[in-house]
């Protein structure tokens, strides 16, 4: 795969910069990921980095060289970074929780698949215009015109489980642009904007422009800002792609419990067998392939 990458990140007016962001790479597959720690939340940073590194890991430490359904992959790994933050929280008031927004995509044989929790944005270009982005779980943009605060509608961490939302397949074409964002700029800067920074040939130098620009437009002190750009610079792909589709809200609450039994079910054997076993990252990349595998039979059976 031939593609460019670039990332940038800025502290802004804030005291500490709580969003983290990362790119993985494998021969046949990327991951770009981003998670925006919420700064009224006591640990927003340690919910942004846990929610990165776990993706990252799990990602990086598949076994396949191709993921056979990405959207699932995503689901699942955002569900163990959630568990991962409340049991790194220890117990603490429900309101005094540790959350973050999350938007990850995995780009795998010329193929992008994305979803998002919260308001951190994905944002697709084509030559420089924008084709689509995530909509942003939070009342401002669900009632667009609206004078009163906004306020975050869905995050990883906390006692709510979080619902991801994912867009469609996309087959990407020569020049296409992913733009991966914290609500620090995408507040700041309209998607015309946005679309010109992505088109640009030294994309690190324009990653970090972008950033700047935006800085310098707010005189009152601005948020966090972060952004992964990612541009395929291959040929369009003549490869079907694998028979998957986004997890609904059903689905995904159908997910949580087969994991949560799963679980159980991993620990009892060990505890019966009195065996350590693996370390727990290697224990839950084995049950993320397991349930991906369980999850592609049950379908197969029931068409």
């Amino acid at each position: 795969m031939k593609y460019a990458t670039a990332q940038h990140s800025l502290i802004g007016a804030r005291e500490q910069n709580q969003d983290r962001l990362a790119i993985v790479e494998a021969p046949r597959r990327v991951l770009l990921v981003l998670a925006d720690g919420l700064g009224g939340y006591r640990g927003g940073d340690m919910a942004a980095e846990t929610m990165v590194d776990t993706i990252s890991q799990l990602f990086h430490r598949m076994r396949e060289p191709a993921i056979s359904n990405p959207f699932e992959f995503i689901a699942l790994a955002i569900q163990y970074s959630h568990r991962r933050i409340n049991n790194r929280a220890g117990k603490v008031p429900d309101d005094a929780a540790p959350r973050t927004t999350c938007v990850a995509t995995v780009i795998q044989d010329g193929y992008a698949y994305w979803g998002h929790v919260g308001d951190s944005r994905l944002y697709h270009f084509r030559g420089g215009r924008l084709r689509s982005r995530t909509r942003d779980h939070s009342t401002r943009e669900r009632n667009r015109g609206s004078n009163g605060p906004p306020h975050l509608l869905r995050c990883v961490g906390g006692p709510v489980r979080p619902t991801v939302e994912f867009g469609r397949e996309t087959r990407l074409m020569p020049g296409d642009a992913l733009l991966l964002c914290s609500d620090g700029l995408s507040n700041l800067r309209g998607d015309d904007s946005l679309g010109m920074m992505v088109v640009k040939e030294d994309l690190d130098d324009a990653t970090e422009d972008m950033l700047l620009d935006a800085e310098a437009s707010d005189p009152t002190g601005c948020d966090n800002m972060s952004a992964i750009v990612f541009r395929w610079e291959d040929r369009l792909t003549t490869a079907p792609p694998p028979e998957c589709q986004p997890l609904d809200s059903i689905a995904q609450e159908q997910a949580w419990k087969l994991e949560r039994d799963r679980r159980r079910a991993h620990s009892k054997s060990s505890a019966d067998t009195g065996r350590p076993g693996d370390s727990p990252l290697d224990r839950e990349i084995a049950q993320l392939e397991a349930f991906m595998r369980s999850v592609e039979e049950f379908g197969a059976d029931s068409k």
